[in-house]
């Protein structure tokens, strides 16, 4: 088992906390992300709750906003408690995929659980995103009911 990535930012960007007035540019970001892979618009239509940035999960989850040349162009968000972390979020603008920018977001995201000595992180994702995840070292651990009756989100652990 390979440990989880702890891999810095590229030197062109920065990852830094996210600000209540950039929530609705935030909520785009992650909604033209999972567009760019769910093409039933049913199902993402029934996932825009769960895609929107909300001021109450800045309050309950560490919050990284990737910037490149001064532009949000990727999010991640973390929880931690006593259990181990959840990655509420991970999600790069469109036009910025396959950069390795997701990797950046994902090993801010283990650092920030690491430093509050967590031993896992679970992650919920569609099957789509499981092989990024996986090939990070995360191990299925089930399927969870998804935003339709019909569909699924893969249940993930990540140790740490």
């Amino acid at each position: 088992m390979r440990p989880a990535p702890d891999a810095p930012p590229r030197p062109d960007t920065l990852i830094r906390p996210a600000r209540m007035p950039e929530l609705r540019a935030l909520s785009g970001l992650c909604l033209r992300a999972a567009a760019a892979f769910e093409t039933d618009r049913e199902m993402l239509r029934a996932s825009r709750r769960e895609l929107v940035v909300t001021p109450d999960s800045l309050l309950e989850a560490r919050t990284g906003v990737l910037e490149l040349d001064g532009r949000a162009i990727g999010i991640a968000q973390v929880a931690v408690d006593p259990d181990g972390a959840e990655l509420m979020r991970l999600h790069v603008d469109p036009d910025h995929m396959r950069r390795g920018h997701g990797s950046a977001l994902l090993g801010w995201a283990v650092s920030q659980a690491r430093a509050l000595q967590a031993r896992r992180m679970d992650v919920a994702c569609p099957p789509y995103a499981a092989g990024f995840f996986q090939q990070a070292g995360a191990m299925r651990a089930g399927e969870r009911e998804g935003p339709l009756p019909s569909s699924v989100r893969l249940r993930l652990v990540l140790p740490l």
